[in-house]
């Protein structure tokens, strides 16, 4: 709502503007037309229509509560015209505060309306933002995990074969040659989980480009 105000307050003011003309212009013709004839007497002006009391359209600055309740159609009814020409104006008051009153309710709501949609539709795309962030932090990490991946796999490729020879060699002119079959097996276990993992994360992240140098 406090956007929608801020961005009719030039629309507003401008009613706000008209509407306190309005106002000094009805109040001066009430107050021309009901203030009846000034009584050195009472010191008041009196109407002879209301059985000669002091009019309650002593000033044009008074008169400006009976505009405000005709024009907001509220009607106390505490002071009213009793000249023809006077309800002519009352009437012409009243009409003119409807109007009036409409003009700046329709401004509103239209800018209402409209920033309910835009708010509305910066959550939805908030919606629609969300998840794609979320998959690209998931795209990201498996990404890394896949590089790592990638990176001990061939580490492993290079080393395990020296490391087969090496041992081999050790095992050999001491005679213990066969016990070997048992580490070369966990060497061969050992690579082969690297790259069916490494098979696996790339199976998960078919469109990250990572390089393959090494052959599997």
């Amino acid at each position: 709502m406090f956007r929608s105000v801020s961005r009719s307050v030039s629309g507003l003011f401008l009613l706000t503007f008209f509407m306190f003309q309005a106002l000094l212009i009805f109040s001066t013709l009430i107050w021309a037309l009901e203030r009846g004839t000034w009584d050195s007497i009472k010191t008041c002006y009196v109407r002879e229509l209301d059985g000669g009391k002091c009019s309650p359209y002593q000033s044009i600055l008074l008169t400006l509560w009976w505009v405000i309740m005709t024009m907001t159609t509220v009607g106390y009814g505490d002071t009213i015209p009793v000249t023809n020409l006077g309800r002519l104006v009352g009437g012409l008051a009243m009409l003119g505060g409807i109007i009036m009153l409409a003009l700046p309710t329709t401004v509103f709501g239209a800018q209402f309306a409209e920033e309910y949609n835009s708010m509305k539709s910066d959550a939805a795309l908030e919606k629609l933002r969300k998840p794609d962030r979320e998959r690209l932090d998931d795209e990201v990490e498996l990404a890394d995990l896949k590089a790592e991946l990638k990176q001990l796999r061939d580490q492993a490729q290079e080393i395990l074969p020296s490391i087969h020879q090496k041992v081999n060699s050790y095992l050999q002119p001491s005679g213990r040659a066969p016990n070997f079959a048992k580490g070369e097996c966990i060497m061969k276990d050992l690579k082969s989980g690297l790259m069916e993992l490494y098979e696996f994360v790339d199976e998960l992240s078919p469109n990250l480009p990572v390089e393959d140098a090494g052959a599997p």
